[in-house]
């Protein structure tokens, strides 16, 4: 009982017409990621998501607020941060996710 399973964040694979332009911009196919960069990449999303809720939240209160910060922080800090994981010259939101799924797949 001693040994924890790593999380690994279950995959959406993306249709041909979000990937086509993606390699336009120079980005990383996010369906072609190994298992580890899917993980960095989708937790990078998260952190960018709750990064960017929290101040939110925090200053609204209710829960039509919550969730449309939600909506908010989801679509432009875990969008941005998605896309910088995508970028191979960028490692900071890789890092990023990498260090958030640390903190998940630690031993207790």
């Amino acid at each position: 009982m001693g040994l924890k399973e790593d999380l690994s964040i279950p995959r959406i694979s993306l249709p041909d017409s979000i990937t086509g332009p993606m390699s336009d911009l120079d980005l990383k196919n996010p369906n072609n990621l190994s298992d580890d960069e899917y993980n960095s990449y989708s937790a990078a999303a998260i952190a960018g998501t709750v990064l960017l809720l929290v101040p939110f939240a925090y200053t609204d209160g209710t829960l039509f607020a919550f969730v449309r910060d939600f909506v908010v922080s989801a679509l432009i800090g875990g969008g941005a941060m998605a896309a910088l994981a995508l970028y191979p010259e960028d490692p900071f939101a890789n890092k990023l996710g990498e260090a958030v799924m640390g903190v998940i797949n630690k031993e207790d």
